[in-house]
Order: structure tokens, then sequence, then C-alpha cells
């Protein structure tokens, strides 16, 4: 039996071809892992610090969490397009669905501005006003993208998200599954590729932050690449409608069973090439795109499977 999702765009209603109505598990394991990318983001920004005394263990920890913690916030993207497109096969997505997904972070990021605005001083009229309302990552300056509560960034892109979901959803539905694995694919060419594409062109003004610390050295980035791979919400959102797509597939049981073994090295080796060898801005979403998605549908299959057998 197929369950219908209503979104109403308007007056106009559109009905989206979804899953099995046995998918109904809460998910719980999804919603508990987040803890693990959450830790390593802060320990990266932690350790941009002198927490240790020793050099070279203070540099070779630095080393390591700083990239882990870029790569982790792919993690949160990937999932967030993961976890709502699994919430709507059980819900309508009309204006309410959406408001409910506004009101978890609008209240929250309002009040961490105030703060900031006190604490870290005026930023400006435009950057300040920008962070306010979540558009300061469209802009490809530092002075806006890093203003005030400079992680706010990433709620740019969820914005952007939960405004296009009510369209990128019914789409997304009608597609037959050998195209969501085409069109899947094709996105995920697009974050893997695009840093190294970037490379053929110059650079413009550069950035030298200490989050950009690899080694004993400051990575000067240029601005605009590092904005464009990292920042700009539109090629962020690519990862959160990834997230849909994998958890639609997944909801039609067509996602194949992959062994953890073969995730756990595939995820190791990324980490360590980009830990080590790769050009900064592949480090940041490139390499550890495919091992995400493959963590984030595991754990989902693991958990529906574990409640099928307890139904």
């Amino acid at each position: 039996m197929k369950l219908n999702v209503w979104t109403t765009i308007g007056r106009r209603k559109m009905t989206a071809r979804v899953v099995p109505t046995q998918m109904g598990v809460p998910l719980q394991s999804l919603a508990g892992i987040r803890v693990l990318p959450a830790l390593l983001i802060f320990l990266a920004h932690a350790l941009q610090y002198r927490v240790f005394r020793d050099d070279n263990l203070h540099l070779a920890t630095t080393q390591i969490f700083n990239k882990v913690g870029y790569e982790s916030v792919s993690f949160f993207i990937v999932l967030s397009g993961f976890i709502i497109t699994w919430v709507a096969s059980r819900q309508r997505v009309n204006g309410e669905f959406i408001a409910r997904r506004f009101l978890k972070i609008v209240p929250s990021h309002v009040i961490l501005w105030g703060i900031c605005l006190v604490v870290l001083g005026w930023p400006g009229l435009l950057p300040a006003i920008a962070n306010l309302v979540l558009v300061h990552g469209w802009v490809p300056n530092d002075s806006y993208f890093f203003s005030l509560n400079v992680p706010a960034w990433t709620l740019c892109v969820e914005v952007l998200f939960y405004g296009t979901f009510p369209l990128v959803l019914p789409w997304i539905t009608r597609r037959s599954t050998k195209q969501l694995w085409i069109l899947g694919t094709a996105l995920a060419t697009v974050v893997i590729l695009l840093p190294w594409v970037l490379s053929i062109f110059p650079d413009g003004r550069t950035l030298s932050e200490p989050a950009f610390l690899t080694g004993a050295d400051q990575v000067d980035v240029s601005q605009w690449k590092f904005w464009l791979v990292y920042l700009f919400p539109p090629i962020r959102l690519i990862e959160c409608v990834i997230g849909a797509i994998v958890c639609t597939i997944f909801m039609r049981r067509s996602w194949p069973t992959v062994s953890p073994y073969l995730v756990a090295i595939l995820t190791v080796l990324a980490i360590v090439y980009a830990t080590l060898w790769a050009p900064f801005l592949v480090a940041l979403t490139s390499l550890t795109l495919v091992p995400i998605v493959l963590i984030v549908a595991g754990i989902a299959n693991a958990e529906w499977r574990l409640g099928r057998s307890h139904a």
C-alpha cells in the first residue's frame, strides 16, 4: 500500500508517491548519532586554543580534528535532508509543517544574535541585519558570513531547505527509483568535483583564519572559493537534497545493504587522506560525502530491521 504526502502551495494541492506504511519507526539512532559529529566539531574549535603544552601533540590533534570538524558539518546537512523527508512521509507537508521547522531555529537564533551583539560588538548595519535575517551566508565576504554568531551560516542553509522543501519533496517522490539514483549520483558528483574545478581559477582575496590551521602553518584560502565550496547556501542545499533522495530510496526498500566494515574502511581512508594530503578545499566536503551517505543509510537500515524484528 502506498502512502500519499500532500503539500499545499497557495491554493494548489500536489500529491507525492512515497513509501510503504511499515516504515513508520522513529529512527532514534539517527538522532542519537548526532552527538558524535557535534563532539568532533566542538573539539575542532576548542583545539584551536592552546590545550596541550607539547608542540607536537598540539599540532597533531589540531591537524586531525580541524578537518574532521569541517567534514562533520556535512554529516549534519545530509542528515537534515534525510530526517525531514522521513518525518514528511507520515505528515502533511503544508505551511504548518514548515512553520514548525522554522520555530525550532528562529527564536534561539535571535537570542544568540542579541548576545553576540553585546559581547562581540557592532559589526556594521548591513552585516548585523543580514545575520539576523539569515542571509549573511549568501554574501561572499567574511565581514558578512563570519559576522556575529559565526556558526549561524548553517541556518542559512536550513532556511533555504525548509523554504524549498514543499517544492523539492513532491518532485523527488514522483521520480522513479532509477531516476533518483541517477540524480543523486549527479548531485554528489557536483559536490565532489567542485573544489577540484575551482583550483583551475585564480584566487582572489585570501583568508587566514585559526580554523584553517593545518600542521604548523595557517592556510591562506581564497575567500570566494572557500565561500562557494563551504558556505554558499545553494551549494550546501545539494547535500540536503542528497539526504532527501537517499531517504526516499531507502523508504522504498531499494537501498542496498553495504557491509559496515566497508563503510568504516572508506570513512577512515577519506579522513586520513583529507587530513594528511588533500588540498584544503577538497578536504572540506568532497572526500567524505559518500561515506557520510553510507553511514546515515546504514544506521537507518539497521534500526528499521531491528524495529521490524521486534514488531
